[in-house]
């Protein structure tokens, strides 16, 4: 537990637990999006992220475990439970696309998506999120993130592991990455939860989701037009690259959109315009004025 403490610029520790264990203050926290992680480690630091952060400046010595997941189930997932994202994958209007590329039925596919998550770690340990074309853009800029992470950030290394398999062999996962850390792990001491993990989130027990990965049931839960909405805006090269063939869109392939990464700095002008037009093509009917008049006053008998 001792060896888990460690310099930090905002003098936070993490006591040890009465078993004996103890957390350390993770930088980077669950969830922040790997393409701003990349940019503090090169030096942009920003209010939320701190170049300065201990772990950033001693990634020499840090094993980063990210977890990546077929796009096609991972955004039936967001659908099912998006927390965060639930102003995106619930999307039913279409306010910043043209007509023939949107309708109310692939709006969570198509339309923009900005969300924004503070993390419980110390100051400059970074923030989930951020702002992205389309809800598949979502997928393509973590895992580009992460396979960039692997490739430039300087980490001791970055193990990257497929949610399918951590579903079908749990153990052999959990034993690739102790060696990627330099730890023994007995075989004997891996225990596999069988039920669900959690009570929130519509979750499912591991039969029931190694049965879905089996028989690539969540396809099944797409329309038509949606599957080619999501399939035209996934990048089937880095798909590929983590391991995933996307055999269902692979007749849309010819039809791919690329899309630009969206410029925060100047998103909410981007959003304002957009808005604009949409309510320019959609006025809302013009309000009838109420005339106030002045109450009788009421006298006594």
């Amino acid at each position: 537990c001792q060896q888990a403490r460690r310099p930090d610029i905002s003098g936070l520790q993490v006591p040890a637990k009465p078993h004996g264990r103890c957390l350390a203050w993770g930088t980077p926290e669950k969830h922040v999006n790997p393409l701003q992680l990349l940019g503090a480690i090169k030096g942009n630091k920003t209010k939320h992220w701190n170049p300065d952060l201990w772990d950033f400046r001693e990634r020499h010595q840090i094993v980063l475990v990210a977890m990546v997941r077929d796009p096609l189930s991972q955004l039936q997932s967001w659908r099912k439970a998006p927390y965060g994202m639930e102003r995106c994958a619930a999307r039913k209007r279409c306010p910043f696309s043209a007509t023939a590329d949107c309708a109310s039925k692939t709006a969570w596919l198509t339309e923009p998506c900005q969300f924004f998550e503070g993390t419980n770690g110390p100051p400059g340990a970074g923030i989930t999120g951020g702002a992205f074309r389309s809800l598949p853009g979502i997928w393509n800029a973590y895992t580009l993130g992460y396979v960039r992470l692997q490739e430039e950030s300087g980490y001791k290394s970055v193990f990257l592991v497929r949610f399918e398999d951590l579903v079908r062999e749990p153990g052999r996962v959990i034993q690739r990455i102790s060696v990627a850390m330099q730890m023994t792990i007995e075989d004997a001491a891996i225990k596999v939860m069988e039920e669900i993990a959690k009570h929130h989130g519509k979750a499912k027990n591991r039969s029931t989701e190694m049965r879905s990965l089996e028989s690539r049931a969540f396809v099944k839960d797409y329309s038509l037009p949606e599957l080619k909405a999501a399939c035209v805006r996934l990048n089937f090269s880095l798909a590929q690259k983590v391991g995933y063939p996307l055999q269902e869109c692979q007749v849309f392939k010819d039809e791919a959109i690329v899309e630009a990464p969206i410029d925060e700095d100047h998103k909410r002008v981007e959003i304002e315009e957009k808005m604009s037009r949409f309510r320019s093509r959609h006025p809302r009917p013009p309000q009838t004025s109420k005339v106030l008049r002045p109450r009788p006053k009421k006298t006594g008998k």
